[in-house]
């Protein structure tokens, strides 16, 4: 597959990287994989969480723990708040 249209490798720069994220549009992201632990910690929305070829449906609360070069996305099903919080760690 053409790595620049469906999956992208994201370097993690830093030794630790924190972020809480709220947005109200509908978001989808491409498969992409990190150098990097990820916390994935979700708050709340409607959302999907894709981890290779597996999809779950998040709820309030839900702590992801991706291993490094694991391929991963997330795809916002409606217009509702979707806040998360994530921390890459290498």
């Amino acid at each position: 597959m053409n790595e620049t249209s469906e999956y992208l490798f994201d370097p993690i720069q830093n030794e630790l990287l924190y972020l809480h994220r709220t947005t109200t549009y509908n978001m989808g992201t491409f498969y992409h994989r990190h150098n990097a632990y990820e916390l994935y910690l979700f708050l709340r929305g409607n959302v999907n969480f894709y981890i290779e070829n597996r999809c779950y449906h998040l709820q309030r609360g839900d702590l992801l723990v991706l291993s490094p070069e694991e391929m991963h996305r997330s795809f916002a099903l409606d217009k509702n708040e979707y806040e998360r919080i994530t921390i890459n760690l290498k």
